[in-house]
């Protein structure tokens, strides 16, 4: 029997994954947390097995016609690919964002993703002696030609969240080999957004405690401005020192401003009353980031705001959406003071909710059973 085998990671997500494939594909699906202690915190679907990297890199061999899916581009999973780069079965890499933007569209060839203020932040929290930042980035460089981008050669198929994104890479790496999979994280249902609009004034900042949020540099263009409204600031997940930070430096630094943090991982539900609070949303991201997020407030009518650079704003604006730029909110910022007519609101659900649909998401599952 062939398989398609899912090389999963211990995050929400991975549920679906499970319930979309095995309601979706006539091919035998077989899922595998990667996990050396053993612990699983996130993954709630039982349907799966435990095992080590070892057991990955040097136990498992899939047959010729299988399907080996890997969801993040993991080092273990590069180690993987190398090994069996010249082996027949189908390899598929299913990107998160954070995976490809570290390797294939860093600044060295897209564009920063730091503003100045959260640059000065990541000096200070990640201080290292000179020799190090030195030769950091030399022993980048030497491990993408050696290790990575061999094992992105020896791939079939590639899925980025947004497909604009794929043409952002091959334009950067035309000599890449992979072809364009189609495939959406998630869908409407599984985010359990509320059928009710949004109903509150609150601000959305961000979507973790990432660098990647720029948070101090978009308060600090807003905070020369009088606004009532209150920040919700999740930061749940991410960065633990620049957690501390944002929770004790942004109530100093910002004293006319109100904060309201969520400082610990919530279950989805009660995450999304907070955003259904939120009538307006900043997502200070110059990358792909916090889509699940994006499809969810989008849905619920919340206005929303991305820099024009962010390559979500072309995928929002093929897609017909309603939004508007980060950039015009710095010189505008009555833009806040009203949010989106019910007329946005049903236009924004509409698109979102025949995109990100679960008839349109599982459809995409169901193809990759043909590959």
């Amino acid at each position: 029997m062939n398989y398609i085998y899912h090389i999963l990671n211990d995050e929400k997500f991975s549920d679906w994954v499970i319930q979309a494939y095995s309601s979706s594909t006539p091919r035998k699906n077989k899922f595998i947390l990667i996990s050396d202690n053993g612990k699983v915190n996130h993954l709630k679907n039982g349907d799966f097995s435990v095992r080590t990297r070892n057991w990955l890199i040097n136990e498992f061999t899939p047959n010729s016609k299988d399907i080996v899916i890997f969801y993040y581009l993991h080092l273990h999973s590069i180690k993987f690919l190398n090994k069996f780069s010249e082996s027949e079965f189908k390899k598929v890499w299913i990107g998160y964002g954070s995976d490809y933007y570290y390797y294939l569209l860093n600044k060295f060839n897209f564009q920063p993703l730091y503003l100045k203020e959260t640059n000065i932040i990541i000096s200070r929290l990640n201080k290292s002696n000179i020799l190090k930042k030195i030769l950091l980035p030399f022993y980048q460089f030497l491990f993408f030609k050696f290790k990575v981008f061999p094992a992105l050669q020896a791939l079939d198929y590639f899925a980025p969240v947004i497909p604009n994104e794929f043409k952002l890479i091959k334009k950067v790496y035309p000599d890449l080999k992979f072809k364009y999979l189609n495939f959406t994280f998630g869908d409407i249902s599984y985010l359990k957004c509320s059928n009710n609009f949004v109903n509150g004034s609150n601000i959305l900042l961000g979507n973790s405690a990432t660098y990647t949020c720029n948070h101090i540099d978009v308060l600090e263009n807003l905070s020369a401005f009088r606004i009532s409204n209150r920040f919700v600031i999740p930061l749940g997940y991410g960065n633990q020192k620049y957690k501390e930070l944002l929770l004790d430096r942004l109530p100093q630094r910002f004293k006319k401003i109100d904060f309201y943090f969520i400082d610990k991982f919530l279950p989805i539900k009660e995450y999304n009353e907070l955003l259904n609070q939120c009538g307006f949303a900043i997502m200070p991201h110059l990358r792909q980031q916090a889509m699940g997020n994006i499809f969810a407030l989008l849905y619920s009518g919340t206005k929303l705001f991305l820099f024009i650079d962010n390559p979500v704003s072309e995928f929002l604006k093929n897609l017909d959406v309603i939004f508007f730029d980060i950039e015009s909110l710095y010189v505008s910022p009555s833009l806040l003071d009203k949010p989106l007519s019910r007329e946005q609101m049903l236009h924004n659900r509409q698109v979102i909710g025949k995109y990100y649909s679960k008839e349109n998401s599982y459809s995409k599952v169901f193809q990759i059973d043909k590959l």
